[in-house]
């Protein structure tokens, strides 16, 4: 680690970027490059990949429907306690 790594971040190890088209790619790439700089002296690496809204629009499905989430989310409720079997497939 970098002394001058921000200790949140010490552990990371990539920036990515994704967007759901080339144009958006192109429109934020200087804002996430200004970042990746600043990220590197926390030695992640920078990457860019097309994506979609599935897993996020998912992700927001789950939060308001726990009960529908299907397996590819594990919640745990508050107060709820975290084991590693539960990430065992």
């Amino acid at each position: 680690m970098f002394v001058d790594c921000v200790w949140q971040y010490q552990h990371y190890q990539r920036l990515l970027l994704v967007a759901s088209s080339q144009a958006d790619l192109e429109k934020y790439r200087p804002l996430a490059q200004k970042v990746a700089r600043y990220c590197q002296r926390c030695r992640m690496r920078y990457e860019e990949a097309l994506g979609s809204e599935t897993y996020p629009r998912r992700l927001l499905e789950a939060a308001v429907a726990p009960d529908r989430a299907g397996e590819d989310f594990l919640l745990i409720p508050p107060g709820g306690q975290i084991r590693q079997e539960q990430f065992l497939a």
